[in-house]
């Protein structure tokens, strides 16, 4: 089957050729391959639709089958986290500092971690900044008349599939 776009282009010559003069035999042929051609047009049309509407369904399945994974990654790093706790405590509690099975060792690690109390306080020159373009407030106040140097509104177009 010919693409739509050639469906399309086959169907506007045929077009300009109704435009002239045929014989009521051409006429009616020339109506029933243009009807033919519609109907091509409308099948790649459903089938586009049909396509379209299978691949979001498997974005959207992806995506949710990636966020709960993520939240089970979750769940199972604060296990990893809540279990390394308790046995750090427990290594204290028992006054050691470490611990040894047959296979593993555990063992109580010194390091020194920063931990930031009161972000007010640190200098500037420690904090960066990502800068966030409010687009939707931007759009707002362009169409209440305001001039936002280095924004407009401009026309676009998506598709729609109903």
């Amino acid at each position: 089957m010919p693409s739509f776009h050639n469906i399309n282009l086959e169907l506007e010559a045929m077009l300009e050729i109704a435009q002239g003069e045929l014989t009521p035999e051409q006429q009616t042929e020339l109506n029933e391959y243009i009807d033919e051609l519609e109907g091509q047009a409308e099948d790649k049309i459903d089938n586009f639709g049909r396509w379209m509407k299978a691949q979001q369904a498997r974005v959207d399945a992806i995506k949710s089958e990636a966020n709960r994974l993520a939240a089970k990654a979750r769940v199972m790093q604060n296990n990893i986290d809540n279990l390394k706790n308790h046995y750090l405590y427990t290594l204290d509690q028992l006054g050691k500092t470490k611990a040894e099975g047959k296979i593993y060792t555990i063992g109580k690690r010194k390091s020194v971690k920063c931990v930031v109390f009161d972000t007010s306080l640190i200098p500037e020159q420690y904090v960066t900044m990502t800068p966030k373009i409010e687009v939707a407030e931007i759009k707002a106040a362009i169409k209440n008349g305001e001039n936002v140097p280095g924004a407009e509104l401009r026309d676009s177009y998506s598709l729609s599939i109903k």
